[in-house]
């Protein structure tokens, strides 16, 4: 961000990192209780005042049913074409790596370090968000929380798309392939992934696609509760910078991770449901469609997809474009 002394948001960043260099860790927050003080010298309190949403925001940051994270699925029968229907999670965000300094995927995911209530990620340009991407993959590279997943790994695999994507693909962990390449969803199932989304009607670099962990479990076996604990502070902040407008979960890993059940894809599958405010769709993970000779899961799949362009309103490709033809 260009420095302009005129500028509340560069600032607030000077100002953050004057507290770093003596040594401040953590910014409390003004309790959702207490009410905003007006000062009509303030720049901050005057964007307060002007827009009584962010206050409300803030008040809704702190409940019970937000902080753990859950998810409510969309009954169909109330799903139209273009509305989302169900409970949005609305949260203010914290300041991104990109304008706070560096910080811990769980720092940044708690609101911890340098937590600001005005200098919110809807405010970045997006500069600011590419900036805090390539930041928060750096940080992704040199993660060590999983030790074994870190003793074995080629590289990471972080996620490659644009911002603001119609969809994003989301699955479960690099395969050998992409622990090689270190692009998700580029071996077998990554091609059958490319097919279905040129079968939707897009092409693949319209879309964003990653997985829970960013790292290859060994034998490519199922990820543990643990290492997708541990990694999903970073999906988090991730899926906050790229802002997707619809989500599709590969597999049970994911569904699971978004959705925070234990209940498989197999019973997830066929209904809309909500990850903080964005319609979600679960179905099956690309490399088990390559393992089902009969192609019930591919059928299944195609009906996910064209149930996610109903909800976006968007026409159903003809049979030609039907990825269990081809």
């Amino acid at each position: 961000m260009q420095g302009n002394r005129f500028d509340w948001r560069w600032q607030l960043q000077r100002h953050i990192e004057s507290l770093r260099s003596q040594g401040v860790l953590f910014v409390p927050r003004q309790p959702s209780w207490l009410p905003a003080q007006q000062d009509s010298s303030n720049p901050v309190s005057r964007n307060n005042a002007e827009d009584p949403g962010r206050t409300a925001g803030r008040a809704a940051s702190g409940t019970a049913e937000q902080l753990a994270g859950g998810s409510a699925p969309i009954p169909p029968a109330a799903a139209s074409p273009g509305q989302t229907v169900g409970k949005v999670h609305s949260a203010t965000q914290p300041l991104p790596a990109s304008l706070a300094g560096r910080q811990s995927a769980e720092q940044i995911a708690q609101g911890g370090l340098f937590a600001s209530e005005t200098c919110t990620e809807a405010s970045l340009t997006k500069e600011d968000r590419r900036h805090a991407l390539a930041t928060l993959a750096e940080e992704v590279s040199r993660c060590r929380r999983c030790e074994e997943l870190y003793a074995t790994r080629t590289q990471t695999v972080f996620g490659v798309g644009p911002l603001d994507p119609e969809i994003c693909f989301v699955g479960e962990a690099p395969g050998a392939d992409e622990d090689r390449m270190g692009e998700p969803f580029v071996g077998r199932a990554g091609q059958l992934l490319t097919r279905i989304i040129e079968a939707m009607g897009f092409k693949r670099e319209e879309v964003y696609i990653c997985n829970i962990l960013k790292c290859r479990p060994p034998g490519n076996r199922t990820p543990t509760v643990e290492e997708c604990r541990n990694c999903f502070p970073y999906f988090e902040q991730q899926f906050t910078l790229v802002r997707p407008k619809h989500l599709v979960a590969l597999g049970n890993t994911a569904a699971r991770a978004l959705l925070q059940t234990t209940a498989g894809v197999t019973k997830l599958r066929g209904r809309m449901y909500e990850f903080r405010g964005i319609p979600l769709v679960c179905t099956y993970h690309p490399a088990a469609l390559l393992r089902d000779p009969s192609g019930t899961m591919k059928r299944e799949t195609w009906e996910d997809m064209k149930m996610l362009l109903r909800h976006m309103g968007r026409p159903i490709p003809n049979a030609k474009g039907d990825p269990k033809q081809q």
